[in-house]
């Protein structure tokens, strides 16, 4: 799906450090493998679906969640899932 939006294909997807998609388990795998490769432990990350540069609409919001605060429980659900772990908490 995220390759029709954006033309990347899934293989390259996952070589890439702009992309991150899958279970949250695998989301914070993904970021470990990064850690480790590139040393950095800083990433920004956003739902392509509720950012402010999607003004065009290129991808829509997940099912059955369109409404208003849709991108504050993403970002909510997101944090408590990939990024809490990650940090030991």
């Amino acid at each position: 799906m995220v390759a029709e939006w954006t033309g990347v294909t899934a293989a390259a997807q996952k070589l890439s450090t702009i992309f991150l998609g899958g279970t949250p388990a695998e989301a914070r795998e993904c970021l470990q493998r990064r850690r480790q490769a590139t040393g950095l432990s800083y990433f920004v990350v956003f739902d392509l679906a509720n950012n402010y540069a999607n003004a065009g609409n290129w991808t829509p919001s997940l099912p059955g969640d369109g409404g208003p605060g849709a991108a504050d429980r993403y970002l909510e659900a997101f944090a408590q899932s990939v990024v809490r772990p990650l940090t030991g908490q």
